[in-house]
């Protein structure tokens, strides 16, 4: 019943981006554009198994005159994993943590996550049991105002809401089975060669029973510089604050190159490392996009 409901509103997500790029065409001042990319990430993640996550995120994006709106849809991919993520980055497992086995996301016995566990080494302990899973992540779906918008200063100020809809089986690991929602204020500046944005937020997470889960500051940062032709530097962070304490907070630093393939296309390579024991320790990020309508 739970995996109908998650696919059910998988498609309703799919079908309304696409519905939408029709009537806001006819609004005048839009941009219709789609990306996807590849990341491949490795880590502990602050316990002793590595876990290896792919994930392959389709992005379908519209600027509505000062309206930005969009929606993610990813497959997500988890070898020999002690995580889920989620919104607010990646959350143990219970038992995956040697510094805190307690912590995380339930285990087994028919709760949040279906898998079984084992007899810890300690009363009251428990092992969480590596596995491996793949399907729908869940789909984000975002709105923002530019409240602040110069042409010729290059000077954007948005304001906005994220929504994460459960769609991902969270009996198998793929998502935490509850809808986040954040509030987030991005500041973009372009200048001559190049371009910086940085975001701060509020992501208040959904709450999975039997999990002591918190809510967390979000922020991100990022840089492009044009070099010669059609290449240009790249470079990023991004981080939170800790949504389960003893986990610690994710922070990650990442540098590459994007090349414009023509006109309206543009391919991304950006290898990443994780700061922290709740990051991935390496990863990178391969994305290609493109507009797709202009008027």
């Amino acid at each position: 019943m739970t995996q109908r409901v998650s696919r059910s509103l998988l498609a309703a997500a799919v079908v309304g981006a696409i519905a939408l790029t029709v009537p806001l065409a006819a609004l005048g001042q839009t941009t219709v554009s789609a990306g996807a990319s590849v990341r491949v990430l490795t880590g502990t993640f602050g316990g002793t198994e590595t876990t290896h996550v792919v994930l392959a995120p389709v992005v379908l994006r519209a600027d509505v005159r000062r309206f930005e709106l969009s929606v993610t849809v990813p497959f997500l991919k988890v070898d020999s994993g002690t995580v889920a993520l989620s919104q607010a980055g990646f959350i143990p497992m219970q038992g995956s943590m040697s510094s805190a086995p307690s912590a995380g996301m339930p285990m087994g016995g028919g709760g949040m996550m279906g898998r079984p566990w084992t007899g810890g080494t300690a009363p009251g302990t428990i092992t969480a049991v590596p596995f491996s899973a793949s399907g729908p992540g869940d789909v984000v779906a975002s709105a923002g105002y530019r409240v602040v918008d110069h042409s010729f200063s290059g000077v954007q100020v948005v304001v906005g809401a994220r929504v994460k809809l459960p769609t991902a089986d969270s009996t198998a690991g793929l998502g935490t089975g509850k809808t986040d929602v954040a509030g987030v204020v991005t500041l973009r500046k372009r200048y001559d060669g190049g371009w910086m944005y940085v975001e701060g937020g509020y992501l208040a997470v959904g709450k999975a029973a039997g999990a002591d889960l918190s809510n967390v500051a979000l922020w991100s940062a990022g840089v492009g510089r044009h070099l010669a032709g059609r290449y240009y530097a790249l470079a990023s962070a991004a981080g939170s604050t800790a949504v389960v304490a003893a986990f610690g907070s994710p922070a990650a630093i990442g540098a590459g190159l994007g090349v414009k393939l023509g006109e309206r296309l543009a391919l991304t390579v950006l290898p990443s490392i994780g700061l922290s024991n709740a990051s991935p320790k390496y990863g990178v990020t391969v994305g290609i996009s493109s507009d797709l309508l202009r008027r």
